[in-house]
């Protein structure tokens, strides 16, 4: 019976060490790869930004999920990427867009990223009218594809912008 708890002493040992071990290294590989993907997250999301500023659907739509959903606010969501891309395509023939990110936060975990940032959007009306200003708050969801690239699965956003009153 001792010889059975020393040997089941030394494998809870054993597997501790091996655990600790295996933490350790994997720590180390992590915070480099977390610095390259924040560097890659960055980059995309920026190339997203430029699409979007540029009316450039193909591009937009390029940084985008297989599965993607757009969560505009006070209106439905886009289903499909079709669905998505008629909302760009409605989006783009009413306004001229210029979104500014002011500051950002991302967190990594595994294959998955969650992007929170704040800006500036402007939709300027192509009719003439007065532009619409508004702050903003956004959450975007990155996933990693199958070939190591990072594409945006979710996108949700809202106004920080007080609602005026109609009085």
């Amino acid at each position: 019976m001792e010889t059975k708890m020393k040997n089941s002493a030394l494998f809870a040992l054993l597997i501790t060490f091996l655990l600790l071990s295996a933490c350790s290294q994997r720590g180390e590989q992590t915070n480099a790869s977390v610095q390259a993907d924040l560097a890659a997250i960055g980059d995309v999301r920026q190339q997203l930004i430029d699409a979007l500023n540029a009316d450039d659907i193909e591009g937009i739509m390029a940084g985008l999920t297989a599965d993607h959903l757009t969560m505009p606010p006070n209106e439905p969501t886009p289903q499909t990427l079709d669905a998505l891309r008629s909302w760009h395509e409605r989006r783009i023939a009413a306004f001229n867009m210029n979104l500014v990110v002011s500051s950002s936060e991302v967190k990594i975990g595994r294959d998955w990223a969650i992007d929170h940032f704040s800006g500036t959007v402007t939709l300027i009306p192509r009719d003439g009218g007065a532009s619409i200003q508004d702050t903003q708050k956004t959450l975007w969801i990155w996933h990693r594809e199958a070939d190591g690239s990072w594409k945006l699965s979710r996108a949700i956003w809202n106004s920080d912008d007080p609602i005026p009153d109609n009085q």
